[in-house]
């Protein structure tokens, strides 16, 4: 009796670990990975890459560039953890517009040549005037 039972309770427990096992959700592939850079020293806002095979930039800055709003006076570029520059002002130039508050319109564009994880570790900058106006680490999301 006692043999069947302990059967029993075995068979149950090797099922509940079967199932539970199945259902878990399994890690992000570094592939298919989201990666952040939040602003908050001198600018506030967030960029957003996400790897579509290449990656997507996405974002938007939410203050900070009130005393100017030129775009035609700031650079944005990703240094990465080799040392590779990304140079996004030309794109931005064209598609982002500052607001008089300090803000901006929100920004989205591919890119290749690069995946997420030769972005992640390295820094998003900022300029303003050719002088350093703002920095963020990229990280996973």
């Amino acid at each position: 009796m006692i043999s069947r039972k302990l059967l029993l309770l075995a068979t149950v427990a090797l099922f509940c670990m079967i199932f539970i096992g199945s259902t878990q959700t399994a890690p992000l592939n570094k592939r298919e990975a989201t990666a952040i850079a939040d602003f908050n020293n001198g600018i506030s806002g967030e960029s957003t890459f996400i790897d579509v095979g290449s990656y997507r930039l996405t974002g938007s800055f939410t203050r900070g560039c009130e005393k100017d709003t030129n775009i035609q006076n700031y650079e944005f570029f990703v240094i990465t953890k080799d040392r590779k520059k990304i140079d996004y002002t030309k794109d931005f130039i064209k598609s982002v517009k500052i607001f008089p508050a300090g803000g901006t319109s929100p920004f989205q564009k591919v890119y290749e040549g690069f995946h997420i994880c030769d972005l992640v570790g390295g820094t998003f900058f900022v300029n303003h005037k050719g002088k350093k106006f703002s920095e963020a680490l990229i990280k996973y999301a």
